[in-house]
């Protein structure tokens, strides 16, 4: 599993970094958020657009939230 995440991890931070400004990149990555957040989509999004398509994790939202 964790395997699995790092490898996706990657692929979103490859899809951020060749399409930084494109709205296909935009597009592909808020609906990543939509899918991975649930309610906490847009904070995930907004995260990883200001972080070069990192997403946040556990500690992230234990930080804002806490």
């Amino acid at each position: 599993m964790r395997h699995l995440i790092s490898e996706l991890m990657s692929w979103m931070t490859h899809v951020m970094t060749t399409r930084n400004s494109s709205k296909l990149g935009r597009a592909e990555l808020k609906r990543w958020a939509q899918t991975e957040y649930g309610k906490d989509w847009f904070f995930a999004y907004n995260y990883m657009l200001s972080h070069n398509g990192r997403a946040p994790s556990y500690d992230t939202f234990r930080k804002e939230f806490c």
